[in-house]
């Protein structure tokens, strides 16, 4: 037994080194694109936002040359996330409880502003698509200026950041309100 554990802490130590070493060569890739597009946006900068290095180690994931599509991909997801939470409040499954008790939390003011955050993050999905698909197209590359690109994106993202933590916070506070009412009368 003590053969075999020893084995899979081998295996796993392996695979940890593997993702390190992975990691270390996305940070030496994203600075050779830094000093090629002249961006100013450090590898931690977007990694304390976009988590690159936990993406690579948790789903053992290696990317092919590319580290601009790599990382626009994981920026996508993060953005996706945040849509998801927006249509959750705003749209909810009707066939499911939590959902429509959660939306129930928020008022018409609230989801107003709620649809705001969701129009401008679209908005800035649609535009990330844009430079997705320009980095396939051979004939017609637009000129993309990534330091820009990517100040846009931190400051989207830590906006949505603020905004979506008072949504989790009027969610939690709506629920313990709800408890100390006792109002709760679930058919379950």
């Amino acid at each position: 037994m003590e053969e075999k554990n020893d084995k899979n802490n081998i295996e796993n130590n392996n695979d940890y080194e593997k993702s390190l070493w992975f990691v270390k060569k996305l940070k030496e890739d994203y600075e050779e694109l830094q000093k090629k597009e002249n961006i100013k946006i450090t590898f931690e900068e977007l990694d304390k936002r976009f988590s690159l290095s936990t993406y690579i180690q948790q789903h053992k994931i290696v990317y092919k040359n590319e580290i601009l599509t790599f990382i626009l991909y994981i920026i996508s997801e993060s953005f996706y996330k945040t849509l998801e939470l927006y249509n959750y409040i705003l749209t909810p499954n009707p066939s499911s409880v939590l959902a429509m008790k959660e939306s129930s939390f928020f008022n018409e003011e609230e989801k107003k502003e709620i649809e705001q955050h969701l129009v401008k993050t679209i908005s800035f999905t649609r535009k990330l698509a844009k430079i997705r698909s320009n980095l396939y197209d051979v004939k017609n590359k637009e000129k993309i200026n990534y330091e820009e690109f990517f100040k846009e994106t931190i400051k989207l993202f830590d906006e949505n950041i603020v905004f979506n933590k008072k949504l989790y916070e009027k969610m939690s506070s709506s629920w313990l309100k709800e408890k100390e009412e006792e109002k709760t009368d679930y058919a379950f």
